[in-house]
């Protein structure tokens, strides 16, 4: 499985993520779908077990808030859908160098593969 997960590495970094949430959604899925295109993946906003989005409370030593995007299983794709997600935290005015971008890839459980 590939994935891009986007890391928040300050508390100001989670705040911006949680105002930015629709719009982070939004935005990415018009940019992936490009002209072609017609199944854009959504984002998940991941936080700690036993929080909510809304209950969880940034703190400078917290990181566990970040971005999760599916890539499927191609590496092409992986690549683009990085660069995507990039691209959107800066068009809506992400300071990036408070976010680490990073692509994910795991093995694929042989009884999930089909």
């Amino acid at each position: 499985m590939k994935q891009v997960h986007v890391y928040a590495r300050s508390a100001d970094a989670i705040v911006w993520l949680k105002a930015n949430k629709e719009g982070l959604s939004e935005t990415f899925k018009r940019v992936h779908r490009g002209p072609t295109t017609n199944h854009p993946h959504g984002l998940n906003f991941l936080v700690p077990p036993m929080t909510t989005e809304d209950s969880f409370e940034p703190s400078e030593s917290s990181i566990y808030f970040y971005v999760s995007v599916s890539a499927h299983d191609d590496q092409s794709h992986l690549q683009t859908t990085a660069n995507d997600i990039q691209r959107v935290f800066e068009q809506l005015g992400a300071d990036t160098s408070q976010f680490t971008f990073k692509m994910i890839e795991t093995e694929t459980n042989p009884a999930e593969r089909g």
